[in-house]
C-alpha cells in the first residue's frame, strides 16, 4: 500500500560493481518498463534489500504528496487526497463504520493510535477540527493510516488485507484446499 523510501525521496539500485544510482519515484512513476530494461532484476532487488527504509508511520513522502506525475509544478497531484476522494466517490464507509463491519471495536480520537496521540496531540487536534470533532465522519483511509504503529499495518488495514487474501484464496477454484470446486 505504501512506498518505503529514504528521507531524500530516492530509491537506490545496487549494481554488481558497487554503484548506487538513485531514481526518484516522481520521475519514474510511469516508466516502469524503462527501469526494467535499464536495470536487471538482481540490481533492483539488491538495491531494495541493501537500503534502510524509514520506520512505518503516517507520513507520506513528498513525491507522493505533490509530484506523482513529475517534478514540474503543473503536474502536481496528491495521491493521498486522491485516495480519500476515491473512497468517498465509491461509497467507502467512514472509519468507525468500517471497523464495525470487521468486528473491531470503535475508536475515539485518542485511541486510534495512543502512542502517536501522545507524541503529536497537535496533529490530532487539527484533524479533529477538520472533521468538526465528529469521529463518525473520519475517512477510513485517514484512520487506517493513523493506526500504523511501526509494526506493519494497524488493525483495520490488517483486517482488510486478511479479508482480501481469504477471498482471493476461497474464490480460486484451483486452490489445493478447495476440494469441492472441481
Amino acid at each position: 500500500l505504501l512506498f518505503r523510501k529514504r528521507n531524500n525521496g530516492t530509491c537506490e539500485f545496487r549494481t554488481e560493481i558497487g554503484g548506487y544510482p538513485a531514481l526518484r519515484l516522481c520521475q519514474n512513476w510511469w516508466n516502469a518498463q524503462d527501469i526494467v530494461q535499464e536495470y536487471s532484476v538482481d540490481e533492483i532487488v539488491l538495491g531494495m534489500a541493501s537500503q534502510i527504509s524509514e520506520r512505518e508511520d503516517s507520513i507520506v513522502v513528498e513525491d507522493l504528496r505533490d509530484f506523482v506525475f513529475g517534478p514540474m509544478h503543473f503536474t502536481r497531484l496528491d495521491v493521498v487526497a486522491s485516495t480519500i476522494m476515491r473512497g468517498r466517490d465509491n461509497g467507502l464507509p467512514p472509519y468507525n463504520e468500517l471497523r464495525k463491519s470487521f468486528n473491531l471495536p470503535t475508536k475515539n480520537w485518542s485511541t486510534i493510535n495512543p502512542n502517536l496521540y501522545n507524541e503529536n496531540r497537535q496533529m490530532f487536534r487539527k484533524l479533529e477540527a477538520l472533521y468538526k470533532g465528529d469521529i463518525s465522519q473520519l475517512d477510513a483511509y485517514v484512520g487506517g493510516i493513523l493506526e500504523t504503529n511501526g509494526e506493519g499495518p494497524g488493525e483495520l488495514f490488517g483486517a482488510v488485507i486478511l479479508d482480501q487474501f481469504l477471498r482471493l484464496r476461497d474464490g480460486d477454484r484451483f486452490w489445493f484446499e478447495n476440494t469441492f470446486n472441481g
